[in-house]
């Protein structure tokens, strides 16, 4: 044994080393406690030998884990050995032991399973689908059944073929229906003059006289409630909100449509208010001003034009009078229709920086009501 008090010498051990150390601490201790407290002594010889035993444990190496034994394994060395000779006896009594009570328990019979398991290696069949997957521990215990093991592909899997998708004919049909109804509204960015989708044309109007709030008066002809209301016809079922229903005695419904277009300079009902800017591209003339509304005003609240002397030189828009107005300070303007006359008697104008010349506030009647819509 070698000297662990002889520093750095070859071979030594520290741990060994440590424990000499501390069993020549507990004899050096207990001998000098022979003349203490046997109490005293105990609490100090305590403390060593559970140090001492803890040293100990750590020099001990673990137990190498030995795997569980596997019945579907233990089965397949049994057919490996002749029946009847010794070690096939003592093989069978040791699997006997070691799952007898479990696979009884599990509803097997190991004879069964013994003679299954060797005319599956025979006929070089599967052995997982012959003899269910036990094991237990090597060190002893309870057998416990596991899940059959993954079985690993030995050749590729089929392809897999891709659906076959079957035409809907009640979805194609309403799809079919949906697109020629919306079909039927492409019809541009202006309102047909006839019926057509879902546009419906009051072809009748009236006379109407309208103020320019200026102290002139102009009749023109525009669709009224009553234009826009067609002839009535009988109905057996109720239709859209969209229009007038009045029931008679005997239960007859009478059902006329509300048009949404309308002939000539409008409805009455949807007096429209707007500010339009035109262009000097769109002017014409030398010396008066002369351009087309896209509307036909039923009053106007002002007319301005672009001054690029006023302000010194720094330009804005000012005021231009009616021609009939008393004003005789400011340029004048009239109206034929949609067309506007500036007459420039004290003015020169011009474009701005966006290119515009004139702007005009005014109202107008709308051609088209959003409101009603023909069928669907």
């Amino acid at each position: 044994m070698a000297d662990y008090k002889i520093p750095n010498l070859c071979g030594t051990s520290v741990k060994f080393n440590g424990i000499q150390n501390k069993l020549d601490t507990m004899i050096s201790n207990a001998i000098d406690g022979l003349e203490v407290d046997a109490s005293a002594l105990k609490t100090t010889m305590d403390t060593d030998v559970t140090s001492l035993v803890s040293d100990l444990k750590s020099l001990i190496p673990e137990l190498p884990a030995l795997p569980d034994v596997n019945l579907q394994g233990q089965l397949t060395s049994l057919a490996g050995l002749s029946v009847g000779s010794g070690l096939h006896n003592t093989l069978l009594a040791n699997v006997t032991s070691k799952f007898g009570s479990a696979l009884t328990a599990g509803g097997f019979s190991l004879d069964t399973l013994v003679s299954d398991a060797a005319a599956a290696i025979t006929g070089g069949t599967d052995l997982c689908s012959a003899v269910p997957n036990f094991s237990v521990p090597a060190a002893g215990g309870d057998a416990v059944q596991k899940a059959v093991e993954v079985l690993q592909a030995e050749i590729d899997s089929l392809p897999e073929k891709p659906s076959t998708l079957l035409a809907n004919a009640n979805f194609i049909a309403a799809k079919t229906a949906v697109e020629e109804t919306f079909t039927s509204y492409e019809i541009g960015e202006e309102v047909p003059d006839e019926s057509i989708g879902p546009y419906r044309v009051a072809e009748e109007t009236t006379k109407v006289a309208v103020s320019d709030n200026q102290g002139s008066v102009t009749t023109i002809e525009a669709t009224t409630p009553k234009n826009s209301v067609g002839a009535s016809t009988t109905v057996t079922t109720a239709t859209t909100t969209k229009t007038e229903k009045i029931t008679k005695s005997g239960g007859e419904v009478k059902e006329s449509k509300r048009s949404n277009v309308a002939k000539g300079k409008g409805f009455t009902r949807r007096t429209v208010r707007i500010k339009e800017y035109i262009l000097l591209d769109d002017v014409s003339g030398s010396i008066d001003s002369e351009f087309t509304l896209k509307n036909t005003p039923i009053s106007i609240s002002s007319v301005r034009g672009y001054d690029p002397t006023s302000r010194k030189g720094r330009g804005s828009w000012v005021y231009i009078a009616k021609a009939s107005s008393s004003q005789t300070i400011s340029d004048s303007y009239t109206l034929d229709g949609q067309t506007m006359t500036v007459t420039s008697d004290h003015r020169e104008y011009d474009e701005d920086s966006n290119g515009y010349m004139f702007k005009v506030n005014y109202k107008y009647l709308d051609n088209y009501d959003p409101n009603f819509a023909g069928p669907i």
